[in-house]
């Protein structure tokens, strides 16, 4: 939900990460084979342990011009699993908080819902450097697997390579995974754009204190495509980059273009990226203001997703896209199905709680409500769930959630005045500083808050920005309790029009027509 909206821009850090952890660990690193130096572990796991946690390395040497390789290297873990059949691998940007072991593997696994956790660390010794993996199944806190080697720490190519093979050949089968995607995954073919490409993933704390930190990384990525213009990753990880200078940075609508050109670049390079290529497919083809679909409709968009869900219909990740795309369009039904398909594949997956915006939509409260608690102390969970209670009738119960947590964006502060049956005057002043956001769907839930508070005129501008941005919200506005003070009001027989003809075209675009 909203995932460069409101929430976004008021959660700058986080979701900076997320954006570069995200991009990236989409990306498949190569496999070059190798010897394994040392390798220990039992047969493959049944089918419940195929949730990984891959978790930053801990730097056990004094020389810190190697922190990088803390995120890089799990990085290159999470890319390798990434191409594997039946994994479904948690978020980079979560396991990043378990950094320098502050705490346990199993803590780290039952907070990140994953029944295994990759870990490890490196140390310099000499011209060596000797880095130790270990796989562990979090409910008995046993090491499954692990494995120990040593590589130049100036070919970190070399160390790719490694990494990649003993995470495919010995970690992969522990897993129980017999089946990659590809046998031929990007690889890097120059050590210094490699390098380069490494520092600039490791997003470092300091990021939401420095400015000029994505600058820096965006540099250092196009000097390493300029010296390796074939990889895949890099190219991703520039995509990254330009998205979060245009929404937390001063890159604007230049970055954003170039985010989608960059984007389209490592698409085509690595095209049996499959969550990569939905992922570009969605957000090639939104309709948000100030930034150019390139001509891809939305049509287009489900086709090529259609396609990639025939050929990986084990990820849990390509259902939940093909969901989001689907809500947008008002095929809450379809769109319902999509979520329960990818829940039924990875029953604890967090980034599936935004399906509670479709059950919520629908009318079906309590199963809205069961995704929403797949992440409930997110600020995503939270706001819809006060939007699920007002929705319910339950406005004390509401008013409750907002007196510990209000979220900062989609017209919550007029929601809350409303429940609490503010003056009116000072209604309508906060409602005066609801603004439209570049995400319709944000504006669809400011809509329905300043509708709840009487907002009248106010609720139709932004529920009409939103249908015209694409947000068809047909059939969500005939049946939302929240919007049943305006259904009689001038305007909106034509807004709802508008959204069925968006429908419409989308069903048209789909078939090819």
């Amino acid at each position: 939900l909203w995932s460069m909206g409101g929430f976004a821009r008021r959660n700058s850090r986080a979701v900076s990460i997320g954006l570069v952890a995200c991009g990236v660990l989409a990306l498949v690193a190569a496999a070059v084979a190798l010897t394994l130096n040392f390798s220990r572990g039992g047969g493959p796991l049944p089918g419940r342990s195929r949730t990984v946690a891959v978790l930053p390395l801990v730097n056990a040497s004094a020389d810190h011009s190697l922190d990088f390789l803390s995120q890089a290297v799990a990085d290159e873990i999470a890319r390798t699993l990434g191409y594997a059949r039946s994994i479904s691998l948690r978020s980079a940007d979560s396991a990043r908080q378990y950094a320098a072991g502050l705490a346990g593997l199993q803590k780290a696994g039952h907070d990140l819902r994953a029944a295994t956790v990759v870990s490890g660390h490196f140390i310099r010794a000499g011209d060596q450097l000797q880095i130790t993996l270990d796989l562990t199944d979090v409910e008995s806190g046993r090491q499954l697997w692990s494995d120990v080697f040593d590589v130049p720490p100036e070919n970190l190519m070399a160390m790719q390579a490694q990494i990649a093979a003993k995470t495919r050949r010995a970690m992969a089968p522990v897993l129980g995974v017999s089946e990659f995607v590809t046998a031929d995954p990007p690889k890097p073919a120059n050590e210094e754009a490699y390098r380069l490409y490494m520092r600039a993933i490791a997003v470092p704390d300091e990021i939401s204190t420095d400015p000029g930190y994505r600058k820096r990384a965006i540099e250092m990525l196009n000097r390493s495509l300029a010296l390796d213009p074939s990889y895949a990753p890099a190219w991703q990880a520039l995509a990254t980059w330009y998205g979060s200078d245009g929404w937390f940075g001063d890159g604007g609508r230049e970055a954003l273009e170039l985010w989608r050109t960059a984007a389209r670049h490592a698409a085509a390079l690595d095209p049996d990226n499959a969550v990569y290529q939905a992922g570009t497919l969605y957000f090639g083809s939104l309709r948000w203001r100030g930034i150019s679909n390139g001509g891809m409709s939305r049509g287009e968009a489900y086709r090529g997703m259609a396609d990639l869900l025939r050929r990986r219909p084990d990820s849990a990740r390509l259902h939940f896209l093909m969901s989001w795309l689907l809500r947008d369009t008002g095929l809450l039904d379809e769109a319902a199905r999509e979520c329960d398909a990818s829940v039924l594949i990875d029953a604890q997956d967090a980034g599936a709680r935004s399906c509670g915006v479709t059950f919520m939509q629908r009318g079906d409260y309590r199963r809205a409500l069961d995704y929403l608690r797949l992440d409930p102390d997110s600020e995503v969970s939270i706001a819809v769930s006060i939007d699920v209670l007002v929705r319910q009738g339950k406005e004390n119960e509401a008013l409750q959630v907002m007196a510990s947590k209000i979220p900062q964006w989609g017209g919550y502060t007029v929601l809350r005045a409303g429940l609490e049956h503010s003056p009116a005057a000072e209604i309508a002043a906060l409602a005066r500083e609801v603004g439209a956001a570049p995400d319709p769907e944000v504006n669809y839930f400011s809509a329905a808050h300043l509708a709840y508070a009487g907002q009248t005129d106010a609720a139709l501008a932004l529920l009409k920005r939103a249908v015209e941005d694409g947000y068809c919200a047909v059939p969500a506005i005939d049946s939302d309790t929240m919007f049943a003070g305006v259904r009689g009001r001038a305007g909106f027989a034509e807004i709802r029009a508008a959204g069925m003809a968006c429908q419409k075209e989308f069903r048209a675009e789909r078939e090819g027509r």
